[in-house]
């Protein structure tokens, strides 16, 4: 546990002051792709990564926003060993992704469901092994779940729970599907986050009722139970 606690700081510690010297302009601005200069220039801290890094699955895309008199965003991406064929875990990362699907997915629905909205409050429910139900939620200011609330603990304090429900809200092979259709082809949705999800469970998505009330008295949508077909494992 030691050692990974010390690895893990090691690498939050390189990625701060990689960050740091990419978000230098004078430096952008002497070096073409300036990944693989930075991380040679400090061989005491990246060598051994270097020397192997394959090993390692070492993989950077780092992308600076530069904005213009307007303020109109300008981007530029630089990559250090992309490989999309090379696999490795996305952890965090994959909740941004999540919670932009989920509001795409709900502007849709919103669009045959007059009043249905982020904010709407529902409720989930269960019905397959090692699902759990939601009545309220004791972080929202009405006590409510609601698609928002948990975007909102995704992005504020990455809460696994929250990614979960939008994971169950959107659908594991929609997730995948929605991605892909955004040019994301290389990426695998495998379960949720920090449950013991695995095999058939992670395919089976719980109930979604939404209400037009805080008190859960007047439906406004309901989502039956999803299930994937068990050839997209």
């Amino acid at each position: 546990m030691t050692t990974s606690l010390s690895a893990l700081r090691w690498w939050w510690r390189s990625l701060l002051l990689l960050t740091g010297l990419l978000s230098s302009q004078a430096v952008l601005a002497q070096l073409g792709n300036p990944l693989r200069h930075l991380l040679r220039a400090d061989t005491a801290r990246f060598g051994r990564v270097l020397r192997d890094p394959a090993r390692y699955r070492v993989q950077i895309l780092y992308t600076r926003i530069n904005r213009d008199a307007q303020n109109r965003p300008h981007f530029r991406t630089y990559r250090y060993r992309v490989r999309p064929r090379e696999y490795f875990y996305p952890a965090s990362t994959i909740k941004l992704p999540a919670a932009a699907l989920a509001l795409e997915k709900l502007r849709s629905l919103a669009a045959q469901v007059p009043g249905l909205a982020p904010d709407s409050p529902l409720r989930i429910d269960s019905a397959y092994a090692g699902q759990t139900r939601v009545v309220e939620d004791t972080s929202a200011a009405n006590g409510r779940a609601s698609i928002a609330q948990y975007i909102r603990k995704v992005l504020l304090v990455s809460d696994n729970d929250a990614f979960n429900r939008l994971y169950e809200f959107v659908g594991r092979g929609p997730l995948k599907a929605r991605l892909r259709a955004h040019g994301y082809r290389n990426t695998r949705i495998l379960h949720r986050l920090s449950v013991g999800d695995s095999g058939f469970r992670t395919l089976h998505t719980n109930p979604f009722v939404f209400y037009a009330d805080s008190s859960l008295q007047r439906p406004l949508y309901v989502q039956p139970e999803g299930v994937q077909p068990a050839r997209a494992m």
